[in-house]
């Protein structure tokens, strides 16, 4: 497959709330995808407490990391922030992945859009 893919993971407040109010978003049935476009790739992870208590709200963000390791590629560069729905908890990994896999086409098209 190659080198992994370097990440830096978003753990600042100020951070969260430039990606929420300038990225541009997909929503799916699981979760929301966010993504601003910079020149180093980071993620951060959400799961409010619609999600359920503590242990599902780790287990959603446990989930959501697994997905971004396992079908990111490396394109579109940028932040991303990835907020959990409670369908997310009872998802299959595959339907989840093809949901990713989409958003981030979507999120790559809209990108280039906006370049032209």
């Amino acid at each position: 497959m190659g080198r992994p893919i370097r990440v830096l993971r978003i753990k600042q407040s100020a951070t969260f709330a430039q990606v929420f109010k300038q990225a541009k978003a997909w929503h799916t049935p699981a979760f929301v995808c966010f993504h601003l476009s910079a020149p180093t790739t980071a993620v951060g992870f959400v799961a409010s407490k619609k999600v359920g208590k503590a242990v599902q709200r780790n287990r959603a963000k446990r989930r959501l990391r697994a997905l971004f390791a396992h079908y990111y590629r490396g394109e579109p560069v940028g932040h991303f922030v990835l907020v959990a729905k409670r369908p997310l908890l009872e998802s299959r990994f595959d339907q989840l992945g093809e949901q990713f896999t989409k958003a981030l086409k979507q999120l790559s098209t809209m990108e280039k859009r906006k370049k032209v």
